[in-house]
């Protein structure tokens, strides 16, 4: 199966490089996957998939797939608030979010002793991707968190995964999980989060 089975998995996965790309699975995304050819695609490509919400996990286990939810959210503040997570993962690239979270993850990145060494903010359709993996390839990223909405932020990681070759970096959407990680977002309670009411709490603060 390619499907994460957990944040510890997650976790070996980066330390060991063996994956190129981990996209996150979704109510949203399956829906994107039926309406968007180019989404499908990039979704098919990716080296790993993790189960962003209990519905899908719950559809993954239905399947004989052992899985936990695996959310962007988890990922950033792990990466953002602890270096004992993948604590070999130092130079860290942002493309996406706004200046202001690009600056705080900064921040935050260097207070656990990691770097953001590639950045890229504004309008996604501005940027020249070819030009983002050479620089890249050139900071030799560990592992790049692409912080943009679907459908065109798992394309763009799609693109990367298959540009890169001068080194070995791990390449991950995130959506819009870098906000709620460094604060300008407020994530679901935690109590909300165990009971897997997240899309109820995001669509009352976010309709």
């Amino acid at each position: 199966s390619r499907v994460v089975g957990s944040c510890d998995e997650l976790e070996e996965f980066l330390r060991e490089r063996r994956v190129r790309r981990v996209q996150t699975l979704n109510l949203h995304h399956l829906c994107l996957i039926e309406d968007d050819q180019s989404f499908a695609a990039a979704t098919m490509a990716a080296s790993r998939w993790t189960a962003d919400g209990w519905p899908v996990a719950l559809a993954a286990r239905a399947l004989g797939v052992r899985t936990e939810r695996v959310t962007g959210r988890e990922v950033c503040m792990f990466l953002l608030h602890s270096g004992a997570f993948a604590p070999h993962v130092r130079r860290v690239a942002l493309l996406g979010a706004s200046e202001v979270a690009g600056d705080r993850a900064a921040d935050l990145l260097r207070s656990v002793g990691r770097e953001l060494v590639v950045r890229r903010h504004g309008p996604s359709e501005d940027w020249n991707l070819g030009a983002v993996a050479t620089e890249l390839e050139a900071k030799k990223a560990d592992l790049v968190l692409v912080a943009v909405t679907p459908p065109r932020g798992e394309c763009i990681a799609a693109t990367l995964a298959a540009d890169i070759g001068g080194c070995d970096c791990v390449i991950v959407g995130v959506g819009g999980a870098v906000d709620m990680a460094v604060g300008l977002r407020k994530p679901a309670p935690n109590i909300v989060a165990r009971l897997g009411l997240e899309g109820v709490w995001r669509l009352l603060h976010e309709p």
